[in-house]
């Protein structure tokens, strides 16, 4: 017979079920301090406590536990809940990243990386569902470095340099781009050109330097009024283009619900023949034809065949995995030329030894 009442059971029952349904971690947003005004903060800031505040935030980032290990993994086309990212080899951002907040304005997001991280030309932070910038931080080991004409959000925070793509004025390229954020290197510069912004679009405090820029918003979508979608090619040589707008192959792009005609254009100065549609494309002659709906996440396919040559194979629709397939040229896009050269070692190995075998036995 039990010595304690049924109030007991009740109590436990209802704190398994409360262990169960609570989340199995909460990001705690880093404390700022004077360090949050700062867009640009690096050794010749002349505020030292606002240096030794974003020193203190450097250190509570550190030390935040992993919730997920993405050490190797290519951060292109990836839609991460808030949570704390972690990185255990240099880090590349080619292409675009997705922060979904899942409707929580102060949800935060941390990418901590043990080693350099580059956001390389072209690429973009997306921000959906309520994801706001001040609520993501990028700690790097390491350098960091943005490239030209890259369009991204959140803090970079570091004990290293950062710079934009070659750093400092670059005429000859021409480099522009995007910080929605601020960029901060601790005891060390931010390089950055004067043709690249760097601040809040929407500043959640004032700015300390008393200077009102004009921001080139990132791209913020809410996904339950829009939707994205990805357009891959299998060909390199094509360019891809959405209700005539140009987009890239492979990159998740936001429309507002409807029906939209899918083309493209081919650059590669070869001939192919009538490229065919498929995913949520629908074939119309040249052209495919995809209906989206709000909150869609699709993808579109588009395979082309040159006229009397190789083709580079078709792409499935694969969803998120989807990657153009390249040609098997022996130098890279396939392993079958080197499986081909390790059987034809061991065929000729094998060859050899029972050429050997019947010498000596003869």
């Amino acid at each position: 017979m039990k010595k304690y009442p049924i109030v007991a059971d009740i109590a436990l029952v209802a704190g398994l079920f409360a262990f169960i349904a609570a989340p199995s971690f909460a990001v705690t947003m880093p404390n700022l301090g004077a360090a949050a005004g700062y867009a640009i903060l690096d050794s010749a800031t002349p505020n030292t406590q606002a240096k030794a505040d974003a020193q203190s935030a450097y250190n509570q980032i550190l030390g935040m536990a992993c919730t997920a290990d993405m050490t190797d993994q290519n951060l292109n086309n990836q839609k991460l809940a808030p949570g704390v990212y972690c990185f255990g080899t240099p880090t590349f951002l080619q292409g675009q990243v997705l922060f979904d907040a899942k409707g929580d304005s102060s949800a935060v997001f941390v990418m901590k990386m043990a080693s350099r991280f580059d956001a390389w030309p072209d690429s973009h932070v997306m921000l959906l569902n309520g994801a706001r910038p001040e609520n993501i931080f990028w700690l790097s080991g390491g350098a960091a470095t943005l490239g030209d004409s890259v369009n991204f959000a959140g803090t970079v925070i570091t004990m290293a340099p950062i710079a934009f793509g070659r750093g400092g004025d670059a005429p000859v390229f021409d480099e522009r781009g995007t910080v929605n954020g601020r960029l901060w290197s601790i005891g060390n510069t931010v390089t950055v050109p004067s043709r690249v912004t760097v601040g809040f679009v929407a500043a959640p405090v004032a700015n300390v330097f008393g200077v009102s820029q004009v921001q080139q918003p990132v791209a913020v979508v809410s996904q339950p009024n829009n939707a994205l979608l990805s357009v891959i090619v299998n060909e390199p040589g094509f360019i891809p283009f959405v209700n005539g707008m140009r987009v890239t192959s492979g990159m998740k792009t936001p429309f507002a619900a409807g029906t939209y005609t899918v083309s493209e254009v081919n650059t590669s100065g070869t001939d192919y023949g009538m490229p065919t549609f498929s995913g949520s494309c629908t074939q119309n002659g040249l052209t495919g034809v995809v209906t989206l709906t709000a909150g869609a996440d699709v993808v579109c396919v588009i395979n082309n065949a040159p006229v009397g040559g190789w083709t580079a194979g078709p792409v499935a629709a694969c969803g998120k995995a989807c990657a153009p397939t390249m040609p098997n040229t022996g130098f890279g896009g396939s392993v079958m030329p080197a499986l081909n050269v390790i059987g034809l070692m061991l065929v000729t190995g094998f060859v050899w030894t029972e050429s050997s075998s019947a010498k000596r036995s003869s």
